[in-house]
């Protein structure tokens, strides 16, 4: 049986290959309650991807690539001295092999940015496979974000928007709601309504969407509101060099 060739490569021009990217950003929520629900699923994320793809300030994409196909996709973000694992995402045919540890180690040395000091990430807890990895690897658990949907009580009539709420596009060009200019909801879809901001719940226009959010929500217990706990998101770090002596640890070359 041929030996299959690996290959890991920065991915920094957007080409006919932009839209397998998309499909394994999919995966990221496959079996958990916020299927569908994400900015990856909808309809801007392929010209906000375009977007990041061609930023090299903050942005870094690579791609596991397998006999010339790709099969995974690695995206980090660099805020000060911190390097963010924003996704890792391999295609089902690729998890549970191994190829991870290599793909992301790999994508570490290729982003040759040894001298910051920690490496952090965002998983779901219901993707425990994933989160004992990431502890295998080091990695320690620093903070965690529940995500809930919202459920009107009541059926909310119609509400005409205020002069200070409108909706237009963000920065990154997706459906949003703004109050006084200042950000409070994502659309996604034009079905999902993550809301960033529930200081004006009861003025935002909630009857026609899908209701998430992973703010706060102890105060709407006594409204016209039910919650329903969807995930919780777990904030994981790592001093940098400890991060990168594990991938001897591991016989990661």
């Amino acid at each position: 049986m041929m030996k299959e060739k690996m290959e890991i490569l920065s991915y920094n021009k957007v080409d006919e290959n932009l839209a397998v990217l998309i499909e394994l950003h999919k995966l990221i929520s496959k079996n958990n309650k916020l299927n569908n629900h994400l900015i990856y699923f909808d309809t801007n994320f392929p010209s906000y991807l375009k977007k990041i793809v061609v930023d090299p300030r903050c942005n870094y994409i690579f791609t596991l690539r397998l006999n010339g196909t790709i099969e995974g996709v690695i995206h980090f973000k660099i805020f000060n001295d911190i390097i963010f694992l924003n996704n890792i995402c391999l295609s089902e045919n690729c998890q549970g092999k191994g190829l991870g540890k290599i793909f992301l180690f790999e994508s570490l040395n290729l982003l040759n940015k040894t001298d910051f000091k920690y490496f952090t990430l965002d998983v779901f807890m219901s993707n425990q496979r994933a989160l004992l990895w990431y502890k295998n690897l080091g990695l320690e658990m620093n903070k965690s974000t529940t995500w809930k949907q919202i459920f009107l009580i009541n059926n909310q009539e119609y509400k005409s928007l205020s002069d200070e709420m409108i909706f237009k596009k963000d920065f990154n060009g997706f459906n949003s709601l703004f109050f006084n200019e200042v950000k409070i909801a994502t659309i996604v879809n034009n079905t999902t309504m993550l809301i960033h901001d529930l200081t004006y719940i009861n003025q935002m226009p909630l009857y026609k969407y899908i209701l998430i959010t992973n703010q706060d929500t102890e105060f709407l217990k006594n409204g016209n509101f039910e919650i329903t706990d969807l995930d919780t998101s777990v904030r994981m770090i790592c001093p940098m060099k400890t991060f990168l002596n594990n991938s001897n640890k591991l016989n990661i070359k």
